[in-house]
């Protein structure tokens, strides 16, 4: 799935849609931006409540006193070209969530075969 992004020629794609359902932890994803083809692995997607967000890929911190902050590894400067980029990626996480709720992928799909374990090491290919 792409969408556009502004008003130039950019497009951004969601692939790798990982579900994860951990507390307000949807899913990661990976985000691909064209015509440059900027890659941006280990995103996070958000819900809570009506209340949907992503993060790109962070860094964890601590201070000396231990306490954890996170710095985000991505960022634009173009504060209008982040918002535009935000809420395309956003629509694209909504679809990819319904599309996984309409088909969810077959991790445990059942092969069989015929033959019989090898009793001895002859067998076996390694």
């Amino acid at each position: 799935m792409k969408e556009k992004v502004g008003a130039g020629p950019q497009e951004v794609e969601v692939g790798n849609f990982r579900v994860i359902n951990k507390n307000s932890l949807k899913a990661t994803f990976s985000l691909c931006i064209y015509p440059e083809g900027q890659k941006i692995l280990e995103c996070r997607y958000f819900v809570k409540d009506n209340q949907r967000w992503f993060n790109f890929p962070q860094k964890e911190i601590k201070d000396r006193e231990g306490n954890q902050d996170y710095i985000p590894l991505v960022s634009y400067m173009n504060k209008d070209y982040q918002e535009q980029l935000k809420e395309s990626v956003i629509k694209l996480l909504k679809q990819s969530e319904e599309d996984y709720e309409k088909n969810p992928p077959s991790y445990a799909k059942k092969n069989s075969f015929q033959g019989e374990a090898p009793t001895n090491r002859e067998g076996l290919p390694f």
